[in-house]
């Protein structure tokens, strides 16, 4: 266990993490065996100054940092929550307070954070945020430019914990505004590792694809992919199935997005994608040789153009 460089967190996290986008971070820890990074923990500035201000005053926000990424590859020699610890220590040395997040939609409950002496302080409230062009942090909302789009927010069980010395856990704690609750004990599932959950646009209510975002990473659908929008696919390790909306290269193979039928909330990415057999689709990663994309049902427009092609 050792602290590690942003680059080095980064190109680990982005292909595994659910959000699928960069946090803030200013401490960032990585977890080896034989030299090959196997997790990772980062912590950074939250961007909501009202989030630092509402853990234990204004007197004490400058100190509040965020446990904002935890990933692993795959199984690990030893319990997740002896490297969270780990990374703590490593932290008392600043006095921090540290605040962090298990997110109810992907039926994280805490546990990690349980096992290492976290606070809990209840859930938040689902809710909406101004939406900013690119997918950007609500405190770059232009009012000259309202859109009128919104963006779902989902509850989150917060958890807080104070990385330093006795002095200062006192002072922290006589300050603390959230009100000490019991441990959620409910069912953990954990994520399948490539999965990012897509942000719901609201307009009016109702789900919407801002046409600016159309050209990002996770881009429009474009001829020449191997699928189209409407295909129904799922990894042969899972049962979870996702409609597919888009599709795009990316530098070591292609990749599609897609969001559950029954769950819209949900929204899964499956990336270094490869040769198409039949309905299996080979993934190009050497660690990952037994893992394939199945493709489950073909759209509608490619079982019509199937139809007229077997016609003709």
């Amino acid at each position: 266990m050792r602290r590690i460089e942003y680059k080095e967190a980064i190109s680990f996290l982005l292909p595994k993490h659910y959000s699928g986008r960069t946090p803030s971070i200013t401490y960032a820890f990585g977890y080896y065996e034989d030299e090959a990074l196997k997790a990772v923990c980062t912590f950074g500035k939250p961007a909501s100054n009202n989030l630092c201000v509402g853990v234990c005053g204004k007197e004490y926000s400058a100190n509040v940092y965020e446990l904002n990424r935890l990933c692993v590859g795959g199984e690990i020699k030893i319990q997740l929550s002896s490297f969270v610890g780990w990374c703590l220590r490593q932290l008392k040395k600043d006095n921090l307070i540290i605040v962090s997040y298990a997110d109810k939609q992907m039926n994280h409950n805490g546990y990690i954070y349980q096992a290492t002496n976290f606070i809990y302080t209840g859930a938040t409230k689902i809710r909406t945020d101004k939406y900013v062009e690119g997918g950007k942090h609500s405190r770059h909302y232009n009012n000259t430019k309202q859109n009128g789009l919104r963006k779902f927010r989902s509850s989150k069980h917060r958890y807080i914990f104070f990385a330093c010395d006795k002095k200062h856990k006192k002072k922290f704690m006589n300050a603390l505004k959230y009100t000490i609750e019991e441990y959620p004990k409910e069912e953990n599932k954990r994520y399948v590792l490539g999965e990012y959950i897509e942000p719901l646009i609201l307009k009016d209510g109702r789900p919407y694809k801002p046409k600016e975002d159309m050209n990002l990473s996770f881009g429009s659908l474009f001829s020449g992919v191997k699928l189209e929008a409407g295909t129904i696919v799922r990894g042969n390790w899972s049962q979870i199935e996702y409609k597919v909306e888009h599709c795009g290269n990316c530098a070591d193979g292609w990749f599609v997005t897609g969001r559950r039928p029954s769950n819209p909330l949900q929204t899964g990415s499956f990336s270094r994608l490869g040769k198409r057999v039949g309905n299996e689709i080979l993934i190009t990663d050497p660690k990952r040789p037994d893992d394939r994309l199945l493709v489950v049902r073909e759209s509608a427009q490619a079982r019509r153009r199937k139809q007229m092609e077997f016609d003709l």
